[in-house]
């Protein structure tokens, strides 16, 4: 008995008009830039971080003649954060500054691990469609 190409059932056909590894890298580059965007703003919020960081420590070392360990004792300790956020109520300057940076952070790494499973999508789509090219 002789098969022919019309005996064969591709067990995935696509209708007209849908390209999934179209989609897919679509996706792809959306959850690129999507982390690209958030990495950046947890690096802003960092760099902000240090540098105010470093500018209340200089002013209470050189301003008040404290010591660098003293200096980032009082920094760390400062009068409770006075923002409109009640999540942040009861902390210090620094607790807020720093909580706010590492959700910047854990936003960014949350972006990274979506481009990874968009990375994952793709590949797999684009291994499909290299399959039903040998089996047709």
């Amino acid at each position: 008995m002789e098969v022919d190409y019309e005996d064969i059932e591709i067990p995935y056909r696509r209708s007209e008009g849908e390209d999934p590894l179209g989609k897919a890298l679509t996706e792809w580059e959306k959850a690129k830039d999507e982390w690209v965007t958030a990495a950046l703003e947890a690096a802003k919020k960092e760099a902000s971080l240090k540098a105010w960081e470093a500018s209340q420590k200089k002013a209470l070392i050189m301003g008040e003649k404290k010591s660098a360990v003293l200096a980032e004792s009082i920094l760390r300790s400062e009068p409770m954060y006075k923002g409109a956020d009640q999540e942040f109520k009861g902390m210090t300057e620094w607790e807020y500054r720093f909580l706010t940076t590492q959700r910047a952070s854990i936003d960014a790494e949350d972006k990274k691990r979506s481009m990874v499973i968009a990375q994952s999508r793709w590949e797999t789509e684009r291994t499909r469609e290299a399959t039903l090219r040998h089996v047709r």
